[in-house]
């Protein structure tokens, strides 16, 4: 179908990859007519950086934004999806030749995409962004940025200083993306969580559309 949308989110099912301190998943029939219900109605569990997800800037700076206070804008318009497969990180050097301000909504496809449609389960060598490319985007004009990874940053880094880059600036972090198949190029995106009051984040359905 002509400009039709691709969903770059993961599917919720019980049992998937989380981070490893986080709750882990469940989705469960609490009510069905089979055991005499007149409806169904399923029992969810998990945390809220589960699968494909936003960041709010309180995930790491307390008192601040949540979820629900995060501007529409950030979460819909242009968009671009830079291939970066066979990268161990993002640098610096990968980011300078991209048009931030043409579009303001970065994602960055990996080979962590790739592993995650093939099998699910979490992985610490995902391949990250480094904090100097996270500073370069936002002081471009950058309002969110996105990865195919659990985290932003690299799963052992003693800080976390690309996430703080991003939500210091009081921008939009989206993780756990699934961008396999996804040309690089420039798309629209519609990314929303649910509206949770003040939370730290929440799970997305991230859609991109060739303009």
């Amino acid at each position: 179908m002509e400009n039709a949308f691709l969903d770059v989110s993961v599917p919720i099912v019980t049992g998937m990859a989380h981070w490893p301190s986080d709750p882990p998943v469940s989705v469960e029939l609490y009510k069905f007519p089979e055991k005499g219900d007149r409806s169904t109605v399923s029992l969810l569990r998990m945390g809220s950086h589960t699968g494909t997800h936003m960041d709010a800037p309180r995930h790491f700076l307390p008192g601040s934004a949540g979820v629900d206070e995060t501007p529409l804008e950030f979460l819909i318009g242009p968009y671009q999806v830079a291939d970066c497969r066979g990268l161990k990180s993002i640098s610096l050097r990968q980011v300078t030749g991209l048009d931030v301000p043409a579009a303001p909504r970065v994602l960055f496809r990996t080979d962590n995409s790739e592993r995650v449609a093939s099998r699910n389960e979490f992985f610490t060598d995902y391949v990250a962004v480094e904090t100097s490319a996270a500073k370069w985007l936002v002081e471009q004009g950058a309002v969110l940025i996105g990865v195919d990874g659990l985290s932003i940053d690299p799963y052992h880094a003693p800080n976390p200083g690309a996430h703080l880059a991003v939500l210091e600036a009081g921008k939009v972090v989206v993780e756990g993306l699934c961008l396999a198949g996804i040309e690089a190029g420039r798309y629209e995106l519609i990314c929303l969580p649910l509206r949770i009051k003040g939370c730290d984040g929440s799970p997305v359905r991230a859609l991109l559309r060739r303009p």
